[in-house]
């Protein structure tokens, strides 16, 4: 069964934890989605403990994981000229671009909708940032950053977080960039699908404290209604909902309605309650709940959550609070289908069973030989196994061809003529006769290397020079505080 979004390619320019989660969305949907990375250090949740450790002291973040299935990576220097014509190849034969950088950086790449609608009518664009930017819907806050927790803050949905004698508190980490990712990859599925209708793109534009504001619906339509601002620990119209103690831990329990509330009655054996002036409403239920809560879990005390929750399910519909050891093997999730994979949530299903398989995260060392892009002296990307994945070390390999196809990458990477690196690219390379030519992007200490580690000679800056002799190979190694560049071997003695 073909997947909803087999034959989509989605370019995510991506970071932390919002667009990450949208793009693995549209993954999971059967999406090519390629993550652009820095070369060097990746998406900064690489580097964001806790870690799965691997064999050979590789090691993996758990976060950065639990949002990158099924992506491809690339590692792409967009400061210089090079890698922002790669990114813009990529673009002009993407379908979407995925973005969440700080507000304004994309403009200054030359990346933002109205440059690259140019190269790509019909690219669908979509930025996620804390406050918006769509011209016309911006605000006094647009060029402000944000991480989740500001979004949840200025939404009012902190203030109703905890307890009435207690500050605000947050909810669960990230819900501001999970729940943004959702909304964002559901724009995009609209502007897809106007796509058809139109021919044309759009500019998707995703603000974190809107979707917090669209989460905290009820809260709104309440003060709009009563006038009052709800607050933290205490509904005004609703009782019994939140945990309630049993015998091996917590219920959690929802009395939504006066019908409900009587079928609890009815359970716990007091009738008596129904009638009862202070529990007849949901308001008044509200008013005495510091009475009502005891008697609830009097009853509770000596059942345990399993036990309550088979006399309640009728009744109420509670649901046992657990830990994630307890979810971690609960067979009701294997029988839905979400099941925890390694360290993965994975949920998809499409019209019948047929899912998509997981897929592994990606090393920021992954190519592919159908990526085929042009910057200096045309450079291809290869998938192959001149390079080792588990190899943490270098960010990405390229090779430098004249005949940009996927025989001729591969062919070059394995005769040698490739270069790793963490943070310094190559610029130019030339060999004319004995002479060996070298420019980099950023300056740093050179030297070139012949048989046996033996240093044949040295420089600093950002060209180098060297006239060969007889060596077999000569290959080249750069380094600064910015990163390390290696060419080898790349030269071979010419006759």
């Amino acid at each position: 069964m073909p997947s909803p979004l087999q034959g989509i390619r989605v370019l995510g320019l991506e970071q932390y934890m919002s667009a990450p989660y949208c793009t693995m969305l549209l993954a999971d949907a059967g999406a090519e989605v390629i993550k652009i990375e820095r070369p060097g250090s990746g998406d900064p949740r690489r580097s964001i403990p806790p870690f799965a450790h691997g064999e050979g002291g590789a090691q993996k973040a758990g976060g950065f994981m639990a949002y990158n299935r099924n992506k491809k990576s690339l590692a792409v220097n967009l400061r210089s000229a090079a890698g922002r014509d790669i990114f813009r190849e990529l673009a002009a034969q993407s379908d979407v671009v995925v973005e969440n950088l700080r507000p304004g950086a994309s403009a200054k790449l030359g990346f933002d909708y109205e440059d690259i609608k140019e190269l790509n009518p019909r690219l669908v664009y979509a930025a996620i940032s804390g406050f918006g930017r769509m011209p016309g819907f911006s605000g006094p806050y647009s060029d402000r950053p944000a991480f989740d927790i500001v979004a949840e803050a200025m939404s009012g949905m902190m203030n109703l977080v905890g307890f009435e004698d207690k500050p605000p508190a947050w909810t669960i980490y990230g819900l501001a960039d999970v729940y943004s990712g959702m909304c964002t990859a559901y724009g995009i599925m609209l502007a897809l699908f106007m796509r058809e209708k139109t021919g044309a793109g759009q500019f998707v534009d995703s603000a974190m404290l809107d979707n917090m504001l669209a989460l905290n619906e009820r809260m709104v339509a309440l003060y709009s209604v009563t006038g009052h601002s709800p607050q933290r620990g205490r509904l005004r119209h609703l009782f019994p909902r939140g945990a309630f103690r049993c015998s091996d831990g917590y219920l959690a329990l929802n009395v939504p309605d006066d019908t409900v509330w009587k079928r609890l009655c009815t359970a716990m054996g007091r009738d008596d309650l129904i009638a009862d002036a202070r529990s007849a409403s949901g308001t008044a239920r509200a008013e005495h709940a510091n009475e009502l809560q005891p008697i609830i879990e009097i009853w509770l005390q000596d059942k345990t959550r399993a036990q309550a929750g088979d006399l309640l399910t009728m009744v109420c519909h509670p649901q046992p609070m657990g830990a994630a050891l307890e979810y971690w093997t609960r067979a009701k999730l294997a029988a839905l289908g979400t099941w925890p994979t390694g360290l993965e949530i994975y949920n998809g299903h499409y019209g019948t069973a047929a899912g998509r398989a997981v897929g592994r995260q990606p090393y920021y060392a992954d190519f592919w030989d159908e990526l085929l892009t042009a910057g200096h002296r045309l450079w291809g990307f290869a998938n192959d196994d001149f390079h080792d994945p588990g190899d943490f070390a270098n960010a990405f390999n390229m090779v430098l061809v004249d005949d940009v196809s996927p025989a001729s990458i591969i062919a070059a990477a394995r005769a040698g003529q490739s270069y790793a690196s963490t943070g310094i690219l190559l610029e130019e390379m030339k060999v004319e006769g004995s002479r060996i030519a070298v420019r980099v992007s950023q300056p740093c200490a050179g030297r070139f290397i012949g048989p046996g580690g033996v240093t044949l000679a040295h420089d600093a800056g950002t060209a180098f020079e060297y006239s060969a002799g007889h060596e077999e190979y000569v290959r080249f190694e750069g380094e600064s505080d910015e990163g390390r560049i290696f060419l080898q071997p790349l030269f071979r003695e010419h006759d």
